[in-house]
């Protein structure tokens, strides 16, 4: 019917090798519609198949979700069950008359990170997690409940279809989260050095990767010694490093598209979230994801302000500390004014590569 020719192999029932047999995807049986003819003509008639999927691509609508598997093999959806948890939010909402769209999204967050991003720091950031809604989803639906949350840990195997990298959706709706967090303790520390709603993100993730595998286990003597040349080389060694970084490439590529899928929301508030991520991943190349990544978080597309906004994470005042900073105190005195410049020009650096 849509006038698509599709080669089969006769030698197989099943071409594309999908699980389903050829008769399965298209219709064998002929629809006959007839098409009325003018004044003094006799009707016509055509003949369709119909295609439920098609039988010569195991994966007909690219989401990298078998065709066999797939809800839906003709409309892509990049997470499965996605848009089934989604409705099932908006259902919990207005059976609890929670009539905000921020409220389904931010359900739908809290479900996705609730097995791996929980505990004191992320409550901080993040915000605590809806038990009542988790039991929900458990309750009608024990599919979907396994599929996110289950010991097969099944949403662990998506892979960016940008870079065919891994894909931590957990990590992603984290972020997200506390973006979509609103509490006190956000809007002051904003006022002064950034925000901690980027605690969750890209702005936890670099702390990290300075506490845990540059400075874990250092001497004073290996700090306060530390040329800019070398902190900018130890900083370039592990951001989206693939085995052995605490910023490593999965982290990079969600850090992003937390925040860039957070503003695509406030343009687009009747959205819920598999409609934002399936839109904003197929319009989107690798390029525009960090340079759309840069402008959110910085307003400009400046080197210089997202060295500033780095820089004030790289050593935030001690008061920090206590609002959900990664560092340990001990960590945090020893950086010196060599490593924060060496460390923010690395990070600024690998962005505007990525950007660019």
């Amino acid at each position: 019917s849509n006038c698509k020719i599709v080669n089969t192999d006769y030698m197989k029932a099943d071409t594309d090798d999908d699980g389903l047999d050829d008769n399965e995807e298209v219709d064998v049986e002929l629809t006959k519609v007839e098409v009325p003819g003018k004044q003094g003509n006799p009707s016509t008639f055509k003949y369709y198949h119909h295609m439920w999927s098609d039988p010569s691509d195991s994966d007909t609508d690219g989401d990298r979700t078998v065709d066999s598997s797939d809800l839906n093999p003709l409309v892509y959806s990049f997470v499965p069950y996605l848009d089934i948890l989604c409705e099932y939010a908006q259902n919990y909402c207005s059976d609890n008359n929670l009539r905000n769209k921020d409220d389904e999204i931010t359900l739908v967050l809290e479900f996705l990170r609730s097995t791996k991003y929980i505990g004191t720091k992320w409550n901080i950031t993040a915000g605590n997690i809806n038990e009542n809604f988790i039991a929900y989803v458990k309750d009608n639906n024990i599919d979907v409940y396994n599929y996110f949350l289950g010991d097969d840990n099944a949403v662990e195997e998506l892979f960016d279809p940008l870079t065919n990298e891994k894909y931590d959706l957990k990590h992603l709706a984290a972020t997200m989260n506390a973006y979509f967090e609103k509490n006190d303790i956000k809007s002051i520390y904003s006022t002064y050095y950034g925000s901690m709603n980027d605690m969750a993100g890209w702005a936890g993730d670099l702390q990290q990767v300075i506490d845990q595998d540059i400075l874990y286990g250092k001497d004073q003597y290996y700090a306060h010694n530390m040329s800019i040349e070398a902190a900018y080389q130890e900083m370039s060694t592990y951001l989206g490093n693939r085995s052995n970084s605490h910023y490593g490439i999965s982290d990079v590529i969600v850090d992003a598209d937390a925040v860039n899928l957070y503003y695509e929301y406030k343009d687009n508030p009747n959205m819920d979230l598999n409609e934002l991520l399936n839109n904003y991943l197929i319009k989107m190349n690798n390029k525009q994801r960090f340079s759309d990544f840069i402008y959110n978080i910085t307003g400009s597309n400046e080197r210089s302000d997202l060295k500033i906004l780095a820089t004030s994470y790289i050593r935030p005042p001690m008061d920090f500390l206590s609002a959900g900073c990664v560092y340990s105190s001990s960590t945090c005195n020893l950086i010196t004014e060599n490593m924060i410049y060496g460390f923010a020009s690395a990070f600024c650096d690998y962005y505007f590569d990525l950007a660019n």
